[in-house]
């Protein structure tokens, strides 16, 4: 070979090197993160595995990003977004979920700089993006500087709430009143203006007012709309479209349709591949639904012994022997499950031990249960649907039945004093101080009742 040729071979061979280390450069610079992720389900290890093997176009490190921001890596999360932001630098929403993952790792200057830029790059988003800088500005203490942010996204409610509590923390009452009587007027259902004029009014030392936002604020059960509502079921969503939570939701829905031969056997598999007690509770459903309640009882008895007691698994179990005619047993279980859940959630169960009980002739036990049925049913109105005068006539059946329950007097009580009904509230906290002399939350009612009862 002539020396021409020779030189010829070492440039190719010298420039095949140099392109095969820049394209192995860009490659590893621009490869997607891959955290440790032994300590996550494995359904969703696998999912987030994959789909990080095939990440390349902006859309894809953004989604891979949301996965790992879901399952708590922030680190590679902020990665991902900072690569789909570089791919699709004027994608205002691209860029407004990159700031949110800087703002994750409390790179809050960072962040800001990413909101403001995701604002110029479309104006709907201006609004939501100065509330989180505004947000941001108040945790590095630069309070003027947030108030303006505040100001200028003052067209959402969460904004005009922290304006207001940057004027109780200056101590402008009057016009932190007025922010949140407007706010309360908009938004009558919501918990935080009426815990603010809580907070104001006993600064402005007007007690009667200050309970009767108290009042408000333990009755509602709404929240102002925030920002980061938003971002927040993106990412409930992101979880709950993959791993095991998903793979349950849709053997749900095949149990609901009747298809157990089409979901048992993926039920199997996730029992051994990533045993939990919601796992197992399906596959006991599967065996019910088969009439072979003996392998459900093994397979719920199993779930108790792993996991621990649970008002649900107990409630399951009772079910299971009820389903095998062993009375007996059913009723132990459901003991346990009143003793283990709270009032609400064991009303049902309840309910069950009184028509056992009734049908075996324990009248005066059966009575009881049925009374603390009937307080949960209360307690259920009371606190989740806030329907207070619905939830008084369950209370008030509760203490006909058993007028020893000292629980449902004081929730008569409160449910009474709420809607204005003084003598019959304060006549339902003197009953339930007969009955538990050491009652606080009575004692303070009746104590202080300038307090807690308006003048008519």
């Amino acid at each position: 070979m002539k020396r021409r040729d020779w030189l010829l071979a070492l440039v190719i061979a010298v420039e095949l090197v140099a392109g095969g280390y820049w394209v192995l450069r860009h490659w590893t610079l621009h490869m997607p993160p891959l955290p440790d992720l032994t300590n996550i389900e494995p359904y969703a290890a696998e999912e987030i595995a994959a789909f990080q093997s095939r990440c390349g176009s902006a859309e894809d490190w953004r989604r891979l990003g949301e996965m790992y921001m879901a399952y708590g890596f922030f680190s590679e999360a902020e990665a991902c977004h900072r690569r789909a932001a570089e791919l699709s630098s004027e994608h205002a929403e691209i860029v407004f979920q990159w700031a949110f993952s800087l703002e994750r790792l409390g790179w809050l200057e960072s962040a800001n700089e990413q909101y403001e830029r995701a604002a110029h790059l479309q104006t709907a988003l201006a609004d939501e993006a100065r509330y989180f800088i505004g947000r941001n500005l108040l945790r590095l203490e630069q309070v003027n500087e947030a108030r303006t942010a505040f100001t200028q996204a003052q067209r959402l409610p969460a904004a005009r709430y922290e304006l207001a509590r940057l004027e109780v923390r200056e101590g402008r009452f009057a016009e932190a009143e007025k922010i949140v009587l407007d706010l309360d007027r908009s938004y009558s259902g919501a918990v935080q203006p009426p815990y603010l004029g809580y907070r104001v009014m006993l600064a402005q030392n007007q007690p009667k007012m200050a309970q009767a936002y108290s009042d408000r604020a333990a009755s509602n059960r709404g929240r102002l709309p925030n920002p980061f509502d938003r971002p927040w079921r993106r990412l409930e969503q992101a979880h709950d479209q993959m791993g095991l939570s998903a793979q349950l939701r849709r053997i749900e829905k095949g149990l609901s349709d009747g298809k157990l031969s089409r979901w048992e056997p993926e039920l199997s598999t996730a029992f051994r591949k990533n045993w939990t007690p919601s796992v197992a509770d399906l596959l006991a459903e599967i065996h019910l639904q088969k009439r072979d309640p003996v392998q459900a009882l093994q397979i719920l008895t199993n779930a108790q012994e792993r996991a621990g007691p649970s008002a649900h698994l107990a409630q399951r179990l009772g079910e299971t022997h009820e389903e095998l005619g062993d009375m007996r047993n059913a009723v132990e279980c459901f003991r346990r499950a009143v003793r283990l859940g709270w009032a609400a959630e064991t009303k049902d169960t309840h309910y069950k031990i009184h028509l056992h009980l009734e049908k075996s002739g324990a009248n005066i036990e059966a009575k009881k249960h049925l009374a603390h049925a009937l307080f949960g049913a209360g307690m259920e109105l009371f606190w989740r649907k806030a329907v207070l005068k619905e939830a008084a006539v369950a209370f008030e059946k509760a203490v006909e039945i058993d007028p020893a329950l000292a629980d449902a007097w004081f929730f008569l009580g409160e449910a009474r004093r709420l809607v204005n009904e003084h003598d019959a509230a304060r006549m339902a906290f003197e009953r339930c101080l007969a009955l538990r002399p050491h009652f606080g939350m009575a004692q303070v009612k009746l104590t202080d009742p300038r307090r807690f009862f308006k003048e008519k």
